[in-house]
């Protein structure tokens, strides 16, 4: 994905962090599922991308109990924030994507600090 992004515009500032999100919106494309060997590959460079970190179970917007895994990017302009990517506990089926903003930066200073993610 990095050879490609190189070729077609440049490397993003943070890799690691455009992996992430770029990986989280393949798997939770409503336009085309990828097939289970992509999924596969999806998960496995997720995985392997240093700072990703399970959140454990947690719980989606809806209250229903996923697993998280998780990956906090720091910029200037949006502060910190946690890039999430929450999974069925029985499946890989994806039931959310959220971007939890830790401390806010420049551009979103406004915004409190989300809460800790709760435990079901």
């Amino acid at each position: 994905m990095l050879t490609w992004i190189r070729d077609h515009g440049g490397l993003p500032a943070r890799p690691d962090a455009w992996l992430f999100r770029e990986a989280t919106h393949l798997l939770d494309s409503p336009a085309r599922t990828p097939s289970p060997a992509v999924r596969g590959a999806l998960y496995r460079m997720l995985a392997g991308l240093p700072g990703v970190r399970s959140l454990g179970t947690v719980r989606d917007p809806l209250g229903r109990p996923a697993v998280g895994v998780a990956l906090r990017e720091h910029t200037s302009a949006l502060g910190t924030i946690d890039w999430q990517l929450l999974l069925s506990p029985s499946s890989d089926f994806v039931m959310a994507t959220r971007a939890v903003v830790v401390r806010p930066g420049a551009t979103n200073r406004g915004l409190p600090p989300a809460p800790r993610s709760t435990s079901p």
